[in-house]
């Protein structure tokens, strides 16, 4: 795993429909452009064309209450980034340095391992429980058959 640092920033609703929209224009390469998101819900078509794909009107937030609400392109929401995206990397936006609310001095794996030693251990495996589950943050509004079978398969 790569060594990066979480940055905690203000992005502009504009700016993270922004990059959402990097985030699934080399769809279906799932490099690593394509983000994992949590605290929003996104749906994108992958047959249109790159930086068209992002349903803008069906993108929602989680506010600090707890609400989904559609974003709104002129308020500000607090981020988490990982330095790659925040540098730039692979066509996303530079971050603004005068936005960072915080910048982690542990990196993403210390981060990752940590919160595992925290959770309970399977006895019989001796393992942290980690229960996965889909929450549709996501959604892809179409796919191919070949794609599909290729997800399938692998």
């Amino acid at each position: 795993p790569f060594k990066d640092l979480a940055y905690v920033v203000q992005y502009s609703g504009a700016e993270i429909l922004a990059v959402l929209e990097n985030s699934v224009s080399q769809y279906p390469l799932l490099d690593g452009r394509f983000l994992q998101v949590s605290g929003l819900e996104f749906s994108f078509d992958p047959l249109r064309e790159a930086g068209e794909r992002l349903e803008r009107e069906n993108v929602l937030v989680q506010e600090d209450d707890g609400e989904m609400k559609r974003i709104e392109q002129d308020k500000l929401y607090r981020v988490a980034l990982k330095t790659y995206v925040y540098e730039g990397k692979d066509g996303f936006p530079v971050g603004d340095k005068e936005r960072i609310e915080r910048k982690t001095s542990e990196t993403l794996p210390d981060m990752v391992i940590a919160y595992l030693q925290s959770l309970p251990t399977d006895k019989d495996v001796g393992v942290p429980v980690v229960a996965p589950e889909a929450e549709g943050r996501i959604k892809c509004l179409q796919m191919d058959d070949e794609l599909q079978k290729f997800y399938e398969a692998h």
